[in-house]
């Protein structure tokens, strides 16, 4: 199952039969992907397939064992960055924003927390400062500016997580499960505030297997079987009308139900809230 839409687009990430394994643990095999500049990709999979790992290869936060990736036309590799000036200008393209913000927050409050990545690139004081009070009105968390990260609810610290990648203004911003540890008045004005960057040119990568979410969040599937390769590419539509495909690739299960007098199976999402066919 293969889409070739968009075709003409420029790609930022290329990548050519990569595999990468944890010691002696596969992680991903045989993947080939590209991902074009300005597109919505969702990165799906079951618990377990290497979605995360993905994200972590395209950030440069580990390197493939095997096969290629190319980054804005140049070679991503371990040993290119090594050298700061190729480094920094990674770094400034593209950002990762973790399943957990736990793993991601490290800084004594807010504030310093939004104002780590800027000081690293460099940026002159006052841009600084208008970037950070720029993505505190964006995410309204300006109240939250001196409190402790650690001290924050889940839904709090995925937005000052997310607002720690967005003040650096990526061109390439990579989520994993960016919908966690939100409520549902929350996730949605989160996908709207994706869609947004999205329109005025951010490329999106996330990683999920919220099906809900797919036809929001994606132009395009990627879909990574329990073998952790690449299982199909194809558009969101096509993924969720392939009841077979879903099931195949543990996307969805059939779930047995009696109702006195009958037994039947309905399919099931691998979500918190699910829906019965019937």
């Amino acid at each position: 199952m293969i889409d070739s839409d968009n075709a003409g687009a420029r790609n930022v990430f290329e990548l050519r039969d990569v595999e990468y394994s944890y010691e002696k643990t596969l992680a991903l095999t045989n993947v080939a992907l590209d991902i074009r500049q300005g597109e919505k990709v969702a990165i799906l999979g079951a618990n377990g397939t290497g979605k995360s790992t993905l994200l972590k290869l395209l950030d440069a936060l580990c390197f493939p064992t095997k096969g290629t990736i190319t980054a804005f036309g140049q070679p991503l590799t371990e040993h290119l960055l090594r050298e700061q000036a190729y480094a920094h200008a990674f770094r400034r393209r593209v950002g990762l924003v973790f399943q957990d913000p736990d793993v991601q927050l490290f800084s004594p409050t807010v504030w310093d927390e939004l104002a780590f990545g800027p000081l690293q690139l460099g940026l002159p004081r006052a841009e600084i400062l208008e970037r950070i009070h720029g993505v505190m009105a964006l995410m309204g968390i300006e109240k939250l500016k001196d409190r402790p990260p650690y001290r924050l609810s889940g839904g709090e610290k995925k937005k000052v997580a997310l607002a720690s990648v967005l003040v650096v203004e990526p061109d390439v911003l990579l989520l994993d499960e960016p919908t966690a540890s939100l409520d549902p008045r929350s996730q949605t004005a989160f996908i709207d505030m994706l869609l947004e960057m999205n329109e005025r040119g951010t490329t999106l990568v996330a990683a999920t297997h919220d099906l809900d979410i797919l036809e929001d969040i994606a132009d395009r599937a990627c879909v990574i079987g329990d073998d952790h390769s690449i299982a199909a590419i194809a558009s969101p539509g096509n993924i969720l009308s392939d009841r077979q495909f879903l099931l195949a690739t543990n996307l969805i299960h059939e779930h047995p139900h009696r109702h006195v007098d009958r037994r039947h199976v309905h399919p099931h999402w691998h979500r918190p809230h699910h829906d019965h066919e019937h």
